[in-house]
């Protein structure tokens, strides 16, 4: 399931982003979805590196996550946050 959803998540990033290329999508949106593909990034790494490819978008999201401390990110599951509460 958690394959699937990611996969997803990329898919569509991946179109957003020829979208931006295409000049049909501003480039505040195109940095905010980026990082939160990052963001997805971090909370499923393993998934992550087999999903991304190494074209133009996957290279991009990976070196955003270069630059983060995903450490820092909340939990990606409600009830953990709940709990952190």
């Amino acid at each position: 399931m958690a394959w699937i959803s990611v996969e997803g998540i990329f898919t569509l990033g991946a179109l957003g982003y020829e979208t931006y290329k295409m000049g049909f999508k501003p480039e505040e949106a195109m940095e905010k979805d980026l990082q939160g593909y990052a963001t997805t990034s971090c909370h499923f790494p393993i998934l992550s590196e087999e999903i991304l490819g190494n074209d133009e978008f996957g290279t991009l999201v990976k070196k955003r996550v270069a630059t983060m401390d995903c450490s820092q990110l909340p939990a990606p599951m409600f009830h953990e946050r709940l709990e952190a509460r």
